[in-house]
Formats: C-alpha cells, sequence, structure tokens
C-alpha cells in the first residue's frame, strides 16, 4: 500500500516509474513505426493510423497525434541516428512532446532532414515553455491557431478556425446571396446551407438530369468527352457510351474500359456509401467515407470488367494499400 512508504521509498518508486513509462514510449514509437511499415493498420480495416490508434489502441486524439507526428520524425532518420534519438527519449533527455513539437513546426516550415536535426538538438533536456520558446524563435510563418471542434451541447459543437481573406469574402459573398434563406445572415447558417449545396453538387450517387443526353446508336467512333460526377473530365470510349441505353449485364465486356461510365459510377455510389474493405482476420469493416475511390474487385489489368458486379468503393487509403498488393499482411 503506497501510503505505508515511506517519503524516500515513494520518490524513489514514482522516478522508477516515470522511467519505466519513458522505456515504454521509446517501444510505442519503434511498434508504431513496425506497424506503419508493413501497413498492418491497413489490414486490420483501419483508413488511417490515427483511426488505428484512437479506437483499437484506446489513445485520446491528441496522445495518438502526438505518437504519430514523433513516429513521422523517426522514420526519416537513419537506423543509427534513431537509435541515438530514443535512447535519449528513454534517457528523458528528449520526449514526445519535443519529437512533435518539431515536426509540426518543420511540416510549415518545410524544413529538411538537416534543420529538424538541428532544432532537435537545440530543444534537447529543455522543458515545455522552453522547448516553445525555442520552436517560436525559428518560426517564419504567423502562428495559427489550431483547428478545433468543441462540443457544447448534445446537438451543437463549437468549430475554431482560420480564414483567409480570400475565403472570408467569398462567405460574406454567399451571405449576400442567400439571404432569403439566411435571414439572420450568421455564418453558422451560411455555412450549413453552403454545405448541403456542395455535399448535393459532389455526390456522385445523385440523379443528373441534363439536355440532350441521349446517346444514338451511330456515335461510335474514338472518343467522347463526358464529366465525370465530381466535375472532372473523363474520356470514355464513345462505343461504351453507346451502350450505356442496355443493362449493364448485357454490356460486352469485348468493349470494356477501365474508367466506368457515368451510370455505371452512379449506380455504385447510389448502392455503397462507405469503403467497403473488411479484414479478412477479425472481419471489421473500414466503412470510412473520407475520399472514396472505384476500385475493381478483380484487378482491370488481371481480365476484371468495369462492371457493376466488379466494381467497389475503397477510401484511398485503401485502394493505395491493394494497389501495392494483393493481399494484406495477416
Amino acid at each position: 500500500m503506497l501510503h505505508t512508504l515511506s517519503d524516500e521509498l515513494l520518490l524513489s518508486q514514482v522516478k522508477a516509474l516515470a522511467g519505466e513509462e519513458r522505456r515504454i514510449h521509446r517501444q510505442i514509437l519503434e511498434t508504431l513505426l513496425e506497424v506503419d511499415r508493413r501497413q498492418l493498420h491497413l489490414a486490420r480495416g483501419f483508413s488511417s493510423l490515427f483511426a488505428f490508434c484512437t479506437d483499437e489502441l484506446g489513445y485520446s486524439p491528441a496522445s495518438a497525434q502526438r505518437r504519430i507526428t514523433s513516429m513521422r520524425l523517426l522514420k526519416e532518420m537513419s537506423p543509427p541516428e534513431r537509435e541515438q534519438v530514443q535512447a535519449k527519449i528513454e534517457s528523458g533527455r528528449l520526449t514526445l512532446n519535443h519529437l512533435a513539437q518539431v515536426q509540426s513546426l518543420a511540416r510549415t516550415e518545410r524544413w529538411n532532414l538537416e534543420a529538424k536535426r538541428e532544432v532537435l538538438q537545440s530543444v534537447e533536456g529543455k522543458s515545455v515553455r522552453q522547448c516553445e520558446r525555442i520552436l517560436a524563435s525559428q518560426m517564419t510563418s504567423p502562428v495559427l491557431p489550431r483547428e478545433t471542434i468543441r462540443p457544447v451541447s448534445a446537438t451543437q459543437s463549437q468549430v475554431t478556425l482560420v480564414l483567409d481573406e480570400e475565403t472570408l469574402q467569398l462567405l460574406e459573398r454567399f451571405k449576400e446571396l442567400t439571404a432569403h434563406r439566411n435571414p439572420l445572415a450568421t455564418n453558422a447558417g451560411a455555412i450549413r446551407l453552403a454545405l448541403q449545396i456542395a455535399v448535393e453538387r459532389v455526390n456522385p450517387a445523385r440523379e443528373v438530369k441534363r439536355r440532350g443526353a441521349v446517346v444514338g446508336r451511330g456515335a461510335v467512333g474514338a472518343s467522347a468527352k463526358l464529366e465525370s460526377d465530381t466535375g472532372l473530365p473523363q474520356s470514355v470510349p464513345t462505343r461504351e457510351a453507346a451502350l450505356t441505353h442496355r443493362p449493364l449485364s448485357e454490356q460486352s465486356s469485348r468493349f470494356s474500359s477501365r474508367h466506368p461510365s457515368r451510370p455505371l459510377r452512379r449506380s455504385v455510389w447510389q448502392r455503397e456509401s462507405t469503403c467497403q474493405y473488411v479484414d479478412p482476420l477479425t472481419s471489421r469493416p473500414c466503412s470510412s467515407r473520407f475520399k472514396l475511390e472505384l476500385d475493381h474487385h478483380l484487378p482491370f489489368s488481371k481480365g476484371g470488367e468495369t462492371t457493376a458486379g466488379n466494381l467497389r468503393l475503397l477510401c484511398r487509403a485503401h485502394n493505395a494499400f491493394f494497389g501495392g498488393r494483393t493481399k494484406p499482411a495477416l
């Protein structure tokens, strides 16, 4: 029982625990480096290492970000240099806070690895406040508040962000144009209305009404320009465009293209709305809605057809994961 320990023993024990905690910090960074190298967070159905750390490991968002940012800095170093930094973490000369702050500022200032080494050396053994002063002296860009979202009630959240002049002018102009729908001209009302319009506009599952969109049978040629659901031009063989009036299942694979037609894209987006990757080991679905992309179940390069049955939605992380290797590590 702690209350039975003498003052000397209690102080000795807390120092020993602090040393053990620093050793664990070192091991955590080493382990996260290997998890990231093997992309195990993707194999286990997480769309990012951050989601893995918060949802699987139980870290708070701030703690997860600090560990990941520190790991990213170590990842840039050579193995001998990495070993030296890790030893300093275990001894207490450097902390996760030191590494995370240096890496975060380096990203803003676009420092190379040599500059990061110099700054990291300058904050070695310094307190948090001393570290902040040293880093502030290295800044060439204005310090901007970090974007935050904080719940203030069961149904409302406070959002803190910084807008540049152009964005602010766009916001004010939007409030002028939509004053009849946002009579009080509140920023919150304008942002909500703008997002409703934007989401409807870029939603790939929406039904698009177009004048003269019927493609005749004689419209067979080299290629035809169609606009994708995100507004980006997409080059699609005219023969495929001419066949879109037929059921998708009846379209001949002879004229199959890697890029799906607009109706085919829309049918997949209407069927699915999240990343369809499922971890084969734990059956955990990714379900991310961030940066979704169309993917062929059977790769197009291996004979997979561009049909509704062979297309699915994957988040960009899992799409890239499958692009690098066909089978995730189990």
